[in-house]
């Protein structure tokens, strides 16, 4: 996945969780999302807005917008934040409407539906996981570069319950973990999965070398909690 720079009216700055898109490899916005920088993500939204209103028959313009919708909801309170994923998902449809074979809207109509029950009830959250990683395994399908969905895929794996009540699963979430790193390498967001996969898959000094890696990373200091984290890690495994 190359990591898209566009000109809506001026130059913007590139963008993690499509997640999306370490280094030179995330979407645009990443950065911007990344480092919960609202105001610069609002102006993106307004930017993307105008590129739909000029083209809006442009796939692309459709999903960049879902992306930023996305990043907006997630710092919203839960009923703002349902409505902001609702919103992001009925963008990216009409990505995917305009071009099926495109890879990015089917990902961002699938991690928004998701996220918009995540303040629901116990059963709509378990009801959202097989979908989730159906529609990950199509964007797979499409794109097998696709890092996020990688990403999204070993997360899901490694927080989901395990069988029979769902597909939780350590092996394949270091699985897709490992994926997603040779495909990105050296993306903070990415390496701190990769540790987090291999603590949960019960190698431990695998996942400390990972986080001494990635206490040198100077992206570490933008992301909240990373570094309280990473110590935690550190505390449960040393």
């Amino acid at each position: 996945m190359r990591r898209r720079r566009l000109l809506l009216g001026c130059t913007v700055l590139v963008l993690v969780a499509c997640a999306a898109a370490a280094a030179a490899e995330r979407y645009y916005f990443w950065e911007a999302a990344v480092q919960r920088d609202l105001g610069q993500l609002h102006v993106l939204e307004g930017e993307l807005l105008q590129w739909t209103e000029r083209e809006p028959n442009n796939s692309e313009a459709w999903w960049q917008l879902a992306g930023v919708q996305f990043s907006l909801a997630q710092w919203q309170e839960p009923e703002e934040r349902r409505r902001g994923y609702e919103t992001a998902w009925q963008t990216a449809e009409r990505s995917k409407e305009l071009n099926p074979q495109c890879p990015h809207g089917h990902y961002w109509s699938a991690v928004a539906k998701a996220r918009s029950v995540e303040d629901g009830s116990l059963l709509q959250r378990l009801r959202s996981i097989r979908p989730l990683q159906e529609a990950l395994y199509e964007v797979l399908a499409m794109e097998p570069t696709h890092a996020d969905s990688h990403l999204v895929l070993s997360i899901l794996y490694r927080t989901a319950p395990g069988s029979p009540l769902s597909i939780g699963s350590s092996r394949k979430s270091l699985e897709h973990a490992i994926a997603a790193d040779q495909l990105v390498p050296n993306d903070a967001e990415i390496l701190w999965n990769l540790a987090e996969a291999y603590e949960a898959a019960g190698q431990p000094a695998a996942a400390l070398a990972v986080t001494g890696v990635l206490a040198e990373h100077p992206a570490v200091e933008f992301i909240p909690n990373l570094g309280e984290q990473m110590e935690a890690m550190k505390s449960r495994l040393q």
